[in-house]
């Protein structure tokens, strides 16, 4: 089992996997499959390599290296090769700097989009010079290519510079779940000298606050005694066209007992009308309640100022907005990496009671930050406070502090446990 959750880092211990099983066998049907691995591997790579370069040359020559491999590798059938030449796009959306044209539109001898495009001789295409690889047996050419002198990744080869290209992420021991079911008002860790004018709830630019979702989302929220609890819901962007005919013209909201999937207290839905709709609904309990809303089209949840409440966004509950937004979360005492995923770019403050915020990380290209793994180093005095991403692109799912994000400091919950124990 590989024991990771970042890519560079899976891709290291793939290759130490490989390099080792070869070492270990000297069954030649063995190897062959091991060398079969080998070729997918360096497809991750290379798809990996096109989609974090941020140049139009770059990412065209990348997009041919791949056309290329693919191409080179059809035989060993660990990779889509025939789907992803007949695609203008490939299966992983990867798109050249000049779209291919449809075979009938081509000019003569130059690739095409189609069914003719997989088809066309090697004589012709000029992404297609290249000797196969993993069509039969690996010859000791091929062993050479994908092992070194060994075969076996010891001293040489692609394995090798898959080891040497794809250091270890050592934050992945410090990544920690969280019990959502927990949550509690954050309390005494918001300190009262931290105003929120260091955060202001956007007045101007509000979407960068209550964010947009086209997907189902959760708002968990705190209710101090059983009665009423009210949120004001609103689908269709005021800044967008309404919504195209054919599209749900209601979003559906439920409210209930945080875990209680089967039983909400009540639900309700509203239009899609690029209005704000105040939603109220009776419950029987206090403590931690959930809204769930199935949006009809851009739809948001905006909960009154003051109110405790949060989204969550960790591995096993991922949080997808439609916008850029600002949002807090909790840095807990004695936290060394803040690790994390994106993809989107984002600046990443921290707060004090007492200064100016600092920034702690800009990712800025959001061409390279679509699918990365984040390790932030925690300088000294940077624990237990809180953190801010500023208009945050993509999503982020938290790894290694607690996966909460609210609008202010003052309105967050988090864990029970962590609040008691001080932070």
């Amino acid at each position: 089992m590989l024991e990771s959750t970042n890519p560079a880092d899976l891709a290291l211990q793939q290759r130490e996997r490989l390099r080792d099983a070869l070492v270990a066998t000297t069954d030649a049907k063995i190897r062959r499959r091991i060398y079969d691995l080998v070729l997918y591997t360096r497809y991750i790579d290379k798809i990996r390599k096109y989609q974090f370069l941020s140049t139009p040359v770059e990412r065209q020559a990348a997009y041919e290296e791949l056309m290329r491999y693919v191409y080179r590798i059809r035989r060993s059938h660990m990779v889509a090769s025939y789907g992803f030449w007949r695609s203008e796009h490939g299966i992983f959306n990867v798109t050249p700097l000049d779209p291919i044209p449809p075979c009938d539109q081509a000019a003569p001898g130059s690739p095409c989009n189609g069914l003719q495009f997989w088809q066309e001789p090697e004589s012709v295409h000029p992404w297609k010079q290249s000797v196969p690889l993993g069509e039969a047996d690996y010859t000791a050419e091929e062993r050479l290519e994908l092992g070194g002198p060994s075969g076996n990744g010891t001293d040489g080869g692609w394995i090798k510079e898959g080891i040497d290209t794809n250091p270890t992420i050592t934050w992945d021991s410090q990544v920690k779940t969280y019990d959502t079911s927990s949550l509690v008002p954050a309390g005494h860790l918001v300190p009262s000298a931290l105003p929120d004018t260091y955060y202001p709830v956007d007045t101007v630019n509000t979407q960068y606050s209550d964010y947009w979702h086209e997907r189902d989302y959760q708002v968990y929220t705190w209710v101090q005694a059983p009665g009423t609890v009210t949120i004001e819901g609103l689908c269709g962007n005021p800044e967008t066209a309404p919504p195209a005919p054919g599209l749900s013209t209601l979003a559906e909201l439920q409210v209930g007992a945080a875990f209680d999937e089967n039983e909400p207290q009540s639900s309700t839905s509203f239009a899609c009308d690029q209005v704000k709709h105040p939603l109220t609904f009776a419950t029987s309990f206090s403590g931690l309640h959930r809204f769930n809303l199935e949006p009809g089209h851009f739809s948001k949840l905006i909960p009154a100022n003051g109110v405790p409440h949060v989204v969550a966004s960790s591995p096993d509950e991922v949080d997808y907005p439609h916008s850029k937004r600002n949002r807090y979360f909790y840095v807990p005492r004695g936290t060394s990496v803040v690790g994390f995923y994106t993809t989107g770019a984002a600046s990443l403050f921290v707060h004090y009671p007492d200064k100016a915020p600092k920034l702690a990380l800009t990712l800025a290209d959001e061409e390279t930050t679509r699918g990365v793994y984040v390790g932030i180093n925690v300088a000294a005095g940077d624990d237990g406070k809180w953190w801010r991403f500023h208009r945050a692109a993509g999503y982020q799912v938290m790894l290694t502090v607690p996966p909460y994000f609210g609008r202010r400091p003052s309105e967050m919950m988090l864990p029970k446990a962590l609040v008691d124990a001080g932070g």
